[in-house]
């Protein structure tokens, strides 16, 4: 079996439902003209189906956008599969650029001209309710010719009608008592067609969000594992045995069952599956007042983002939106928006009042060598934050690093004498996100003040543009302060923590040894990079610690490693600083949070060091002589008469 929960962007998750829905709005309407019916049957019969649906209170909106500059490009039309031009293997909106590439018509008029050569979308209707759950929607291509007012008024109706019968979210079919039509010319010639379906129009509505505010609640619309229909294409059942995996038939639940290779069948994986179920609770277990909204199986974190206001600098990190932007300037990207979030007086927690506490606040009193922390009450308390406070969210990455430093490492490798150690060289692998989130690592530097730090981020997502630069965090005038120059042999003050960018695969990576490497949801068997990278970390043999997002992939860790570099992995333990934001599954029930469990990396026995410690050689049996045989005894004791009468004789 395979998940990507976790390890996806959100990003993609959404628009792969957007397509699912607006295709089977295409499909069903197709279905009909090929059934021989009249071109308005499929108008009617969903009329029929949707005046028959309960009417409601709630108050829907269309948006009507009009888009004039971006486009796209597909790389090779022929790669076209599964409907999409993208393979399963996309799991970043980076990853995209090897299908797709978006353009700036405003900027780029000679390829404007060409409309053969790329995808324009010129109009998009967008039906959503008043708490921004969106409901339905259609488009129009600059291909052909532009529709009239009258046309996209049908075409707006049509829209209406599947989203009451077929609402994208997954919620019951029902039908609003109110419609708001932000265009006052498309209102006019909607409002009478809307009037049977017992709906309301008009052009103000003060309980309609603004579009710009929109949350995209849809993210958490349910699928099955096997053929990725979603829950308003039908209905969807867990596993009786496990509970964990969904399904929208018997067929898809038994290819699954007995899909080979064995070991990647359900039948295989349910027993596990069951047990990694029962840990739901204890995963969810948090001091936080808000716990029981974020650790829910229907927790939705882009309106939990939205309420709190948590819209702008390292919360972009948690949301669609920081994909979204990504996607259109990943082509653009200049150094000066590396230090976008860097600069001095900068509150990267913004709005969260505690983020001025975090980057120009001090502790009064040290933390605790003999006793770290080891819950997030703890830490919290120490730092005078409220409970109320989800900075937790963004903290995880450096509290993790600390629970690796002062608890996992001194009981693996005690060796090492981790703790007494005035300077640490971290690598972080893969750390596309972390980079992104930079700045929460000073925490290392205010828990451990006595250890300098040194880390580089590492991986082949990283922009090319900002590879071995390098940075100084250092306290300076009661905050934060950050610098671009080099450090070599430069002394700072302490606490500080010095970071290098190294925006290559880490088996390419040159430089010296790290005396400890950490991977954040790492997912060793979604990515080819780590076939090399684990080989590399064999061979030096450094501590290299990782979390994942669940048991499940722990599991599929220990695989990938055992056929990459001959090893394995340590038993995962549950990580007390892991997120308090569950990670809502797609196509399973299975508990996510973010680095809720850690392993190190157990390599395999390394000949050279055997060959220098050879082990005690084994004592050799002991073999018994074979007795002679009964003429040679006579000889001999012949032999011996003779030579002692001989003797007696000459004395």
């Amino acid at each position: 079996m395979e998940f990507v929960s976790g390890y996806r962007d959100q990003l993609i998750d959404f628009s792969e439902l957007l397509f699912h829905w607006y295709r089977k709005m295409v499909t069903d309407r197709a279905a009909s003209g090929e059934s021989g019916d009249a071109p308005d049957a499929w108008r009617q019969r969903l009329e029929a189906a949707a005046q028959s649906q309960p009417a409601s209170s709630s108050i829907w909106s269309l948006h009507v956008i009009q888009n004039t500059r971006t486009a796209l490009t597909v790389e090779n039309p022929a790669q076209q599969m599964h409907d999409r031009f993208y393979n399963d293997d996309t799991l970043s909106t980076g990853d995209l650029a090897k299908y797709v590439s978006f353009i700036n018509l405003e900027e780029e008029e000679e390829l404007a001209l060409q409309r053969d050569h790329f995808i324009h979308v010129d109009c998009l209707l967008f039906l959503i309710d008043a708490g921004g759950c969106s409901l339905g929607l259609d488009f129009t291509l600059s291909h052909g010719p532009s529709l009239t007012t009258s046309q996209l008024a049908m075409k707006a109706y049509d829209l209406l009608l599947q989203s009451i019968v077929f609402p994208m979210c997954g919620c019951k079919a029902q039908r609003p008592q109110y419609l708001h039509v932000r265009d006052e010319a498309l209102q006019r010639i909607v409002e009478p067609l809307i009037l049977n379906l017992g709906v309301k129009s008009g052009v103000e509505s003060s309980q309609c969000p603004d579009p710009s505010k929109v949350a995209f609640r849809s993210i958490t619309v349910k699928a099955c594992h096997v053929c990725k229909k979603h829950s308003f294409e039908t209905t969807l059942r867990a596993c009786d045995k496990c509970q964990a995996v969904l399904y929208c038939s018997v067929a898809c639940q038994r290819l699954d069952w007995s899909k080979t290779p064995e070991d990647s069948s359900h039948r295989y994986w349910c027993p596990t599956l069951k047990e990694i179920m029962s840990h739901e609770k204890q995963l969810a277990d948090f001091p936080f007042t808000y716990t029981a909204e974020v650790t829910s199986p229907t927790f939705d974190r882009e309106i939990f983002l939205i309420r709190n206001r948590l819209c702008s600098v390292y919360w972009l990190c948690e949301s669609m939106l920081m994909s979204a932007s990504r996607l259109y300037s990943q082509n653009t990207w200049v150094v000066d928006r590396v230090l976008a979030f860097l600069t001095d007086g900068t509150n990267p927690y913004y709005p969260l009042k505690e983020g001025a506490l975090l980057v120009q606040e001090l502790p009064a009193e040290p933390s605790s060598m003999k006793n770290p922390f080891v819950t997030w009450k703890s830490y919290y308390k120490w730092r005078g934050l409220s409970l109320d406070s989800p900075v937790a969210v963004l903290l995880t990455y450096s509290l993790t690093i600390y629970h690796i430093i002062t608890r996992l490492v001194p009981q693996h490798f005690p060796e090492l004498n981790i703790l007494n150690k005035q300077s640490l060289k971290i690598h972080i692998l893969e750390a596309k996100k972390q980079f992104d989130l930079r700045l929460v690592f000073w925490e290392l530097a205010v828990l451990l003040p006595h250890i300098t730090f040194e880390i580089h981020f590492v991986g082949d997502g990283l922009p090319l543009e900002i590879d071995e630069q390098q940075f100084n965090l250092q306290w300076k005038t009661s905050q934060v302060s950050v610098g671009t120059r080099t450090y070599g042999g430069e002394k700072i003050a302490r606490p500080n923590i010095r970071i290098k960018v190294c925006a290559k695969p880490y088996h390419m990576k040159q430089g010296a040894k790290a005396d400890l490497v950490v991977g954040f949801n790492a997912g060793f068997g979604l990515s080819e990079t780590w076939l090399r990278s684990l080989p590399r970390l064999q061979s030096l043999r450094v501590p290299a610690y990782f979390t994942e997002c669940c048991e499940y992939s722990c599991l599929i860790d220990n695989q990938t490693m055992s056929t990459a570099a001959g090893g394995s992995i340590s038993k995962p333990l549950l990580n007390p600083f892991r997120s308090p934001f569950r990670i809502i599954s797609i196509d399973n029930n299975l508990p996510w949070y973010c680095n809720s469990y850690i392993f190190h990396l157990v390599y395999k026995v390394n000949p050279v060091t055997s060959r220098l410690q050879p082990p005690c050689p084994p004592t050799p049996p002991v073999v018994p002589l074979a007795a002679p045989p009964v003429d040679v005894l006579d000889m001999t004791r012949r032999k011996r008469d003779k030579r002692r009468s001989n003797l007696r004789r000459r004395k």
